[in-house]
């Protein structure tokens, strides 16, 4: 994935869904907010999924929190969609190969790709 120019990966392991746990609640819950089934993840629950995703992925710990911090509220949405991917293949680690990857907002608008849902939702 590219994040603020940098090539990254996003890897949520059990530390870190413990961690997102201790702060948010239920991952379940969190997993079912991204796709309808409870209330959606809040801006900072969000925020911290990429940023423990980030972690988990190999970045230290204080560079991914301000990567993520850095990052202007309008990226919110590509946030959103980040942490559902992260989520989705912590669980459904097949879910990678089919998805493509989603794009950072500072590239071209046209070429948005997401993650496709995972099927009946």
């Amino acid at each position: 994935e590219q994040i603020g120019g940098q090539s990254v990966c996003l890897l949520l392991r059990n530390a870190e869904i413990e961690a997102i746990e201790d702060r948010h609640g239920s991952i379940f819950e969190i997993s079912a907010g991204f796709y309808g089934r409870s209330p959606r993840p809040s801006a900072r629950a969000v925020r911290d999924i990429v940023a423990l995703a980030l972690r988990g992925g190999g970045m230290q710990p204080a560079a991914a929190d301000a990567l993520v911090a850095d990052m202007p509220p309008s990226d919110n949405e590509w946030l959103f969609k980040l942490a559902q991917a992260a989520v989705g293949v912590a669980f459904h680690p097949d879910w990678e190969d089919e998805g493509e990857d989603i794009d950072d907002p500072d590239e071209d608008q046209d070429e948005k790709k997401v993650m496709p849902l995972a099927a009946g939702t």
